[in-house]
């Protein structure tokens, strides 16, 4: 049972985190990046981009935002008569970024549509540890604790599981073994390496993260300190975007001395679903199998992962 009854989710992962937990009837307005799982293709979106991003590519989107947000301009539009009906009761958002869902001002903004303030219940998790600390969190404020409880243990146990056969073989191989350096691209116009939570998921699936220290947010990057760094292998993942678009983006490619680096000589660049890693979600466990796969394809290559989720270049 929940208190509340008319929850907006200005935040994709609580979206997923409130469907996971048996929640999802009391979502009444979502975001237009709530899309997992299916069923909340049927929710009211009360968010909409001010501009169309699937219309631009990586490049064209970054110069717009940094337009928008130069000039002051919301990034997102809330539709005040959807909001106005719902008469939401809490309102699910986030303070992290401003790029990637609605932020303090959409909130505010929803307030005053509303003439009160809903309650606000804020996500913000860093690491993978936050994340499922925030699935504890909305188990004991909205409800169905319990099963908040299952899916962390779910999420665990899976954890577990791959470490536990990492170490395995690392005993096995001692004196061969060496853990690869990743790099984690969440975009490539301009390049941006990825921070909060993916630094700790590229070490559980066994890996030197080059991706640290962790950030608050993703930090851009020269493709000379990309060469310096000269990781063995490149994940890229451009926020928000699927495998299909990520290699579109990838085939727009022309920054000099690409090719020049050995994760690049050697085929070892990834192309990956960014569903899977740009959003503090339950699914971030399906996004770390991923990662074992590329860092441990040995040890993992059985390993099952949704279909067009992983692709090497």
């Amino acid at each position: 049972m929940s208190k509340f009854h008319r929850i907006v989710s200005f935040l994709p992962s609580a979206t997923e985190i409130l469907y996971e937990i048996d929640l999802g009837d009391i979502i009444k307005g979502v975001t237009h990046e709530c899309n997992f799982p299916s069923q909340v293709n049927d929710k009211p979106r009360v968010i909409e981009p001010s501009i169309n991003f699937d219309e631009l590519n990586a490049s064209q989107i970054d110069s717009k935002v940094r337009e928008l947000l130069n000039h002051n301009i919301p990034i997102f539009r809330i539709n005040e008569k959807l909001m106005q009906e719902i008469k939401p009761d809490m309102i699910i958002s986030q303070d992290t970024c401003s790029v990637c869902a609605p932020y303090t001002r959409e909130t505010r903004s929803a307030s005053e549509i509303l003439g009160y303030e809903p309650e606000n219940l804020i996500l913000n998790p860093k690491n993978f540890s936050d994340v499922l600390k925030s699935i504890e969190t909305i188990g004991k404020k909205i409800g169905n604790l319990n099963n908040a409880y299952k899916l962390i243990n779910t999420i665990e146990s899976r954890t577990k599981e791959l470490e536990s056969a990492i170490k395995t073989s690392e005993k096995s191989n001692e004196s061969i073994y060496s853990k690869p350096t990743v790099l984690f691209l969440d975009w490539i116009s301009p390049f941006f390496v990825a921070g909060h939570w993916i630094p700790g998921m590229i070490e559980i699936a066994g890996g030197n993260s080059l991706n640290k220290p962790p950030s608050p947010d993703s930090v851009q990057i020269l493709i000379n300190t990309i060469a310096n760094l000269d990781p063995d292998k490149i994940v890229i993942s451009p926020c928000g975007f699927n495998l299909e678009r990520s290699l579109a983006e990838y085939k727009r490619l022309r920054e000099i001395n690409w090719n020049s680096l050995k994760a690049v000589k050697n085929n070892e660049i990834y192309l990956v679903d960014s569903s899977y890693f740009s959003k503090p979600s339950p699914r971030l466990i399906t996004g770390i199998e991923i990662l074992c796969k590329i860092v441990n394809p040995t040890i993992f290559g059985d390993l099952e992962v949704p279909p067009n989720s992983l692709l090497r270049i």
